[in-house]
Order: C-alpha cells, then sequence, then structure tokens
C-alpha cells in the first residue's frame, strides 16, 4: 500500500515522513498524509509551474538536529552554564 503514496523510492523525504508518521499515528493515517503532502505538490507544480525537488530523506534529520541543539543550549542557560561547542 505504501507504494501509492510516494514512499517505495529509497532516499526520499516522503519515505522517511511516511515512517516518522506510521510510528505514531499509524500506517492508515500515514498513507494519508503522505498522499496529501504529494497533492499539495503536485498542485503547486501544476499551477505555478515549479518543479520538484526531493528534499531527501537525511532532511528532518538535519532540521531536528538543529532544534536539539538550540535546546540544549537554551536550557543551560537557563540553569547559568555557557556551553562551548567542541570539533568532533
Amino acid at each position: 500500500m505504501s507504494e501509492f503514496c510516494g514512499t517505495a523510492k529509497k532516499g526520499s523525504h516522503y519515505r522517511s515522513k511516511y515512517y516518522k508518521l506510521k510510528a505514531r499515528r499509524g500506517a492508515k493515517k500515514a498513507i494519508v498524509a503522505i498522499a496529501h503532502r504529494i497533492s499539495k505538490a503536485i498542485f503547486n507544480i501544476i499551477k505555478n509551474g515549479d518543479r520538484f525537488m526531493d528534499l531527501g530523506e537525511d532532511y528532518l534529520d538535519g532540521k531536528n538536529k538543529q532544534k536539539a541543539i538550540n535546546r540544549v543550549k537554551r536550557t543551560a542557560q537557563q540553569l547559568g552554564f555557557d556551553l562551548i561547542p567542541c570539533e568532533a
């Protein structure tokens, strides 16, 4: 069933979003949500002549990583600590 909503292609943004939604909401709701996202993308392609650009499956991880870093910084500042980034 997941092939119908664009999750069959490995490495796609929709595939990673589908699996994240599936874990939280269930397979059926995840399929509907991804189908809705794809239909919005198709609408914008037709209406505005936009080109489809897949964000890749790492797109969400990068956003979440930066949010986690900002959250840790904010919490540390509230507790009175100064964070110094180190080179990995």
